[in-house]
């Protein structure tokens, strides 16, 4: 789901006497590094809701995930990442994020941040106060909360929550499946070569059967794409928000397809599952075995009771049907 409606226009930038902020992109992550490990102490200090973050061993290439998944969230309209710069835009200084809340009753959260070298300049009680305004005059929430500001950590997690997690918080959540006819593996970034090269091999394919992304893939998908892609469901995976699966040959050596398991817009359906196969795999029976082998695995080693399989048991109007009844 959204955080915000389709029609409502977000906005890109806030530019004020002392800051300017713009959206976060997969191309900030030297300079948020930067940030980061610069002010660790602080922003362990600062930042209750994820405890030890920034890790003092965090790596560039992990972080470089954390900023490409904050880039694909603003392109699905699930959260909002903004970078804090100078006015000229050559100093990097912290982060916004606007985000869904997990708590009754509150619409959005706000998180604000600045480097440490920045907390005796006043810039952080200027960001707090003047992205209060923002907020409050130009985005389309009843209730936000801001909860470093507002909270305490025991105060934060006494509010109730919304719904139950996607999985239970002691679920086990499988990394590898093996099958007669393939391997399972986790997504992540190590399989960006090969899962770019099983996607364009297969566009019109994928455009007509995957229509859980409509206009999926594009023509003119690229590699960093694909890489911004892949380090979203990276973190989605570590957040457990839901999971995807490359599709491997039994050595893992070619990837034939892709595995999403997410969760689901109506209530009374736990997950959903997607799946699909390259093109050159369509007369050779492994579509069949895949759906087949994954039903089964899916029944007897995940947490949930009711699972749908849109493109396998729906139309598109049944599915959208069974999406606008809450």
């Amino acid at each position: 789901m959204t955080l915000v409606q389709p029609n409502y226009d977000v906005p890109n930038e806030l530019e004020t006497d002392l800051f300017r902020l713009r959206p976060l992109r997969a191309s900030d992550a030297l300079v948020h590094y930067d940030a980061l490990m610069t002010s660790i102490s602080h922003l362990q200090d600062a930042y209750f809701r994820t405890p030890n973050w920034p890790a003092r061993d965090l790596s560039f290439l992990a972080n470089h995930v954390h900023v490409a998944w904050h880039d694909k969230e603003r392109d699905l309209r699930k959260s909002f990442a903004y970078a804090v710069t100078s006015t000229d835009g050559s100093g990097y200084l912290g982060n916004v994020y606007v985000d869904p809340c997990d708590k009754s009753g509150i619409d959005a959260t706000v998180t604000v941040w600045v480097r440490e070298s920045e907390l005796t300049t006043g810039l952080d009680a200027a960001l707090y106060h003047d992205v209060r305004a923002w907020i409050a005059t130009d985005w389309p929430f009843q209730t936000v909360a801001y909860p470093e500001r507002e909270h305490t950590l025991d105060e934060w997690n006494q509010l109730p929550t919304k719904a139950d997690p996607f999985v239970p918080p002691d679920a086990v959540i499988p990394e590898v499946f093996d099958a007669d006819r393939f391997r399972l593996e986790a997504l992540s970034i190590t399989h960006t070569v090969r899962d770019y090269e099983s996607v364009m091999s297969s566009v019109d394919h994928l455009r007509d059967c995957y229509w859980n992304a409509l206009g999926w893939p594009s023509d003119d998908l690229g590699f960093l794409q694909d890489f911004i892609d892949l380090s979203w469901h990276t973190n989605e995976r570590a957040l457990r928000k839901s999971y995807a699966f490359a599709v491997l040959t039994v050595d893992s050596s070619v990837q034939t397809g892709c595995l999403y398991i997410d969760p689901c817009s109506n209530p009374r359906i736990d997950a959903t599952v997607t799946m699909w196969v390259r093109e050159s795999e369509l007369a050779t029976g492994l579509d069949a075995a895949l759906y087949r082998d994954v039903r089964a695995w899916v029944a007897t080693d995940w947490p949930f009771a009711t699972v749908a399989y849109p493109e396998r048991e729906y139309t598109f109007d049944e599915w959208s049907a069974i999406l606008d009844r809450r």
